[in-house]
């Protein structure tokens, strides 16, 4: 899914959540538990707002990252390259492509963390819903478990 989907799609599930809560508000004749549940699921702002944060994050790395490689020009003879500037630092380009990229890679983990943890609850994670303290995670609890229940 491309990221301008995904943020679409996170703007829209922010309209869906602020109907729900504006329907909560009103008298409503569903069963309290019910309601009780619904106000449970819209309460998950936060992470949507993590998400969205580390989406913003993970785009200005990229840009960051695409704007260091063509600032290099054609590699030179030294493999290692020379140094570069990199925010008030001289490193090596290597060094400085390294820490582009792993904060590439962790910001888009922290995304897809907070995106599992909001909506891991909601698409049948029971065991994650019940624990608001460690809440669900891409890897650990929907890649790797196998026993997952997402019927």
């Amino acid at each position: 899914m491309s990221e301008s989907k995904l943020r679409s799609q996170l703007s829209a599930a922010r309209v869906i959540q602020q109907k729900v809560v504006e329907a909560l508000n009103s008298s409503s004749p569903l069963p309290l538990e019910l309601t009780d549940y619904l106000r449970e699921i819209v309460s998950y702002e936060k992470e949507i707002q993590r998400a969205e944060a580390a989406l913003d994050a993970r785009a200005t790395v990229w840009r960051l990252l695409v704007d260091f490689e063509k600032s290099l020009g054609p590699p030179d003879t030294d493999p290692l390259r020379a140094d570069v500037t990199f925010g008030q630092l001289r490193i090596n380009a290597d060094q400085a492509r390294f820490l582009l990229t792993q904060s590439y890679l962790a910001t888009t983990w922290t995304a897809a963390d907070a995106l599992t943890g909001a909506f891991g609850r909601i698409i049948c994670l029971e065991s994650k819903a019940q624990n608001a303290g460690h809440p669900a995670k891409l890897w650990e609890d929907v890649v790797q478990d196998k026993k997952a229940n997402w019927s």
